[in-house]
């Protein structure tokens, strides 16, 4: 299971945290699928986003070789996936609160179940999840700015025409396993403590440099043997510098 880029189809980065759980690091407005590949036969998948039900299942009598999953639509004999989109949440209002550390990730859930027996089969109808719907609702209630992203639906699709105007349908078997993937930007994993702080700038030190003085190397002696002291005649100057009166 992982997170693809919608046209490129590359995998977003993955981070394991120190208890195993995995985090993927994405970029806000990016568009994904969530990619399955699987070795296992006669299973049953749900997939979850957000907590929220995408809306169909998926029957597994053989495995699954980059099949790529989102919102899901059948129209026509075609069926059309569409791709997902991070989002990053509203800012705050004044009086509610900021989410913080896992309020700011997000995850996609797969929960693998036993393929039971075959149920019934029917005329495949016209079907449109209200999975979107639903994301965007979900979407609404989170707070946080550029540390919390969340999902709602694309508009990257893939169309294809479906094998077979049949719709067929199992039962649902024993729960066999719960795959999750977290995901959030780099500001969600540095709060999730999966990467540490960026490196703060280096201040600079202040460094007192004493300028040399300069010396002032006495006149001659006169005739009478006095030394003039150094001193600095301010009274015949053409411009004397300003001066400021603290008296």
């Amino acid at each position: 299971l992982e997170l693809v880029d919608a046209t490129t189809k590359q995998p977003f980065k993955e981070h394991l945290s120190a208890t195993g759980e995995c985090y993927v690091e994405v970029e806000p407005n990016a568009e994904y699928f969530i990619r399955l590949n699987t070795n296992t036969t006669n299973i049953k998948i749900k997939i979850d986003v957000d907590g929220v039900d995408l809306g169909y299942v998926i029957n597994g009598a053989s495995t699954f070789q980059d099949y790529t999953f989102g919102s899901w639509e059948r129209k026509s004999g075609m069926s059309q996936m569409t791709a997902l989109r991070f989002n990053l949440a509203r800012l705050a209002q004044p009086g509610e609160g900021i989410s913080e550390g896992q309020a700011v990730t997000g995850r996609v859930d797969m929960s693998v179940y036993e393929l039971g027996p075959l149920t019934h089969i029917e005329e495949a109808k016209d079907y449109k999840s209200n999975a979107s719907t639903a994301l965007e609702q979900s979407f609404q209630t989170k707070t946080g700015g550029k540390k919390c992203i969340m999902s709602t639906q694309g508009t990257t699709t893939q169309v294809t025409k479906e094998a077979s105007n049949k719709s067929v349908h199992y039962a649902t078997g024993p729960l066999l396993q719960t795959v999750t993937l977290n995901y959030c930007t780099a500001a969600g994993l540095v709060l999730n403590k999966i990467l540490g702080p960026p490196p703060k700038e280096k201040e600079e030190e202040d460094v007192d440099i004493e300028r040399p003085r300069k010396r002032v190397k006495p006149e001659k002696k006169s005739k009478s043997g006095d030394v003039k002291p150094d001193v600095l005649d301010l009274t015949n100057r053409k411009n004397p510098p300003e001066t400021i009166d603290l008296t």
